[in-house]
């Protein structure tokens, strides 16, 4: 496994935050909010805000947990952005 320099990093982590927008969490819908509490409250209810923000704006979910995505999928959520790594 190569090593990235340090610089490397830094220039991949500004060229992905430059594609990053930052919201406040009174732009999801309540409607929204409680679905996604209720699709997370099982697993890790510190994922609602996320879940609830895709939900709002039709997005996918970066993540890497399956135990989250196995639980929002059988709930009817599908929405994942997959890597390869």
């Amino acid at each position: 496994m190569q090593k990235e320099s340090e610089e490397e990093v830094y220039g991949f982590l500004g060229k992905m935050l430059k594609r990053v927008s930052f919201v406040k969490e009174g732009v999801v819908s309540v409607e929204n909010y409680e679905k996604a509490n209720t699709m997370c409250r099982k697993i890790d209810e510190n994922d609602t805000p996320f879940v609830a923000l895709a939900l709002e704006i039709d997005a996918y979910l970066f993540t890497g947990d399956e135990k989250l995505k196995k639980v929002l999928k059988d709930k009817g959520f599908d929405k994942f952005l997959l890597i390869n790594y």
